[in-house]
C-alpha cells in the first residue's frame, strides 16, 4: 500500500499514552494515524487533514462537548465516520452519541483486534450505505419505493411469529428448527431474534455475534434492503440467514416497534419465509410482531400455569382482532401426560391443538449445548420428526419419492447440510458465541 493509498485515521485525544498505543495499533495494519487535541477539533482544523475515519475520545464529565464535536464533524465531513471511545456508556449516552452521528462506541481500554475490527467494519458499512454523504432522512426520501421495501404485499414472504405467553416451553427451539427445516426445503428463509432483551438464537445456532438488529437500527438504514442484508449472519451448516438480537440487554430499548416493523417488512420482500422468535411478553414490540404475522405459532406445555397463560393470550388475541385461523397451538412435551389429560385441556380451551411435539429433554438440551438444531443433530428422533412436521403444515408434505431419495444422516459429512468443503458442520468454536463485541452505530 502506498502512502497516498493509506487510510488516514484521525485520533482526537489529549492522553499521550493512549494516543501512542492507538497510533501503533493503526500503523500495524497499514493505516496512517494523525492526532489533534480536543481543543483543536473544530472543522476548520480537521478539514485540511482529510481524515478517512475519526476516533473521538469521550470523557464522562465532558460528554456534551464531545457530542458537539461529533455533530460538527459529521456535518462537515459526512464521508469520514466517527467512532467514539471512552468509559462504558449508559443507554442515555448511547442514544445521544447516535443522535450526534457516531457510528460506534468502543469501551476503553480495548485491544488492537477490537479497534481494527471496528475500523474495518465501520468503513465497510459506510461505503455500502446508500447515499452515504447524505443524512439518513434525506437518503431515505431519495430512495425509490421498490428499493426501500415498499412493494406489492401479495408478493411478500410469509411471516411466522413463534410466541408463547409463558417462558421455558420451547419457543426458541421451535423457531430455530422450523427455520432450519424450511431452509432444507430450499426456501429462502431468515430467522429473526425479536426477543430483543434476552434472545438466544445465536446460542442455539452457535453463531458468532458479529452484528445484530441494534447495529442495523442505529445505522439509520434499517429499511434499505442492502443494509438489512449486510447485517444478516449466515449459519454455516445450512445457509440460513439470521438477524440476532442486541448483545447487551441494556441496549434493547433503542430498538422500537417501528424499527421492527420496517425491518420485517423489508425482509418479507427478500425471503419466502421470515421466522420470528419472540419473548413471553405483551410489550409493544411483541404486539407489533404478532400483528404483522401471517401465522402465529404458540407453543404451550401441558401444565396448569402454561394453559392459564394460553387462555389469557387467546382472549388478548381476540381483543386485538387477530384472525383465529392464523393462530396455531403447538402442544410441547405432548407425551409427558396421558391422552386423557390432553383431551381435558382441549375441552377447556374449546379448541384442539393443531400440532403435537414429543418430550425429549436429553436430546433438546444436547442440541442447545452443542449449538446444533435438533433436526440436524438428532434427525432420526421422534422429536425431530415432530418439529419437521411443522414444515409440512406450512409447505405440504414431501412427495413419497422425494422422501425416499432425501439424503440421510451419515455422520453429517455427506448429509443434507454438509459444507462445500466436506468437513462436517464447519461451525466456529463454541466459545465464539460468548465473545464480546463493541457497540456499533453503523
Amino acid at each position: 500500500m502506498t502512502q497516498t493509498q493509506q487510510l488516514v485515521v484521525l485520533i482526537i485525544d489529549d492522553d499521550a499514552l493512549a494516543i501512542r498505543k492507538i497510533e501503533a495499533y493503526c500503523a500495524s495494519s497499514g493505516y496512517r494515524p494523525k492526532h489533534v487535541a480536543p481543543t483543536s477539533a473544530g472543522p476548520e482544523m480537521i478539514l485540511p487533514l482529510q481524515p478517512d475515519l475519526i476516533l473521538l475520545k469521550v470523557l464522562p464529565a465532558a460528554l456534551d462537548g464531545a457530542l458537539a464535536v461529533c455533530h460538527a464533524l459529521t456535518t462537515h465531513l459526512p464521508l469520514a465516520p466517527v467512532i467514539m471511545y471512552g468509559a462504558a456508556p449508559d443507554t442515555s449516552a448511547l442514544q445521544q452519541s447516535m443522535a450526534a452521528g457516531a457510528r460506534r462506541f468502543l469501551t476503553a481500554p480495548f485491544s488492537r483486534e477490537t479497534l481494527l475490527r471496528a475500523i474495518s467494519e465501520t468503513r465497510a458499512q459506510t461505503q455500502h450505505a446508500p447515499s452515504a454523504a447524505l443524512p439518513a432522512t434525506v437518503a431515505a426520501a431519495s430512495t425509490p419505493a421498490s428499493v426501500a421495501g415498499v412493494e406489492d404485499s401479495s408478493k411478500r414472504g410469509k411471516l411466522i411469529t413463534v410466541f408463547s405467553p409463558k417462558g421455558g416451553v420451547g419457543t426458541t427451539t421451535l423457531a430455530v428448527n422450523l427455520a432450519v427445516g424450511l431452509r432444507a426445503r430450499g426456501k429462502r428463509t431468515v430467522l429473526v431474534d425479536a426477543n430483543i432483551t434476552c434472545g438466544n438464537v445465536g446460542v442455539f445456532l452457535n453463531i458468532n455475534p458479529k452484528s445484530s438488529i441494534l447495529e442495523l437500527v442505529l445505522s439509520g438504514y434499517y429499511n434499505d434492503p442492502r443494509m438489512v442484508a449486510g447485517h444478516l449472519l449466515q449459519h454455516q451448516q445450512t445457509g440460513l440467514s439470521v438477524l440476532l438480537s442486541p448483545l447487551q440487554p441494556e441496549q434493547s430499548e433503542l430498538v422500537t416497534p417501528d424499527h421492527l416493523r420496517a425491518v420485517l417488512t423489508t425482509l418479507q420482500d427478500q425471503f419466502d419465509y421470515v421466522i420470528v422468535d419472540t419473548a413471553a411478553s405483551y410489550e409493544e414490540r411483541v404486539l407489533a410482531v404478532l400483528e404483522m404475522a401471517t401465522t402465529i405459532m404458540v407453543p404451550v406445555a401441558p401444565d396448569l400455569a402454561a394453559v392459564r397463560n394460553l387462555t389469557a393470550f387467546l382472549r388478548v388475541s381476540k381483543l386485538l382482532g387477530h384472525d383465529p385461523e392464523k393462530v396455531q397451538l403447538v402442544l410441547m412435551r405432548a407425551n409427558s401426560v396421558p391422552p386423557a389429560h390432553v383431551k381435558e385441556i382441549e375441552n377447556y380451551l374449546s379448541r384442539p391443538f393443531d400440532h403435537h411435539v414429543v418430550s425429549d429433554g436429553r436430546r433438546a438440551t444436547e442440541a442447545i449445548n452443542e449449538g446444533t438444531p435438533v433436526v440436524l443433530r438428532h434427525r432420526e428422533s421422534r422429536l425431530a420428526t415432530d418439529l419437521l412436521a411443522l414444515v409440512d403444515r406450512l409447505e405440504g408434505p414431501l412427495p413419497t419419492a422425494a422422501r425416499a431419495n432425501a439424503p440421510r444422516r451419515t455422520g453429517w459429512k455427506g448429509g443434507l447440510f454438509a459444507t462445500s468443503s466436506g468437513q462436517g458442520t464447519g461451525r466456529p468454536a463454541r466459545e465464539s458465541v460468548l465473545e464480546s463485541q463493541p457497540v456499533a452505530f453503523a
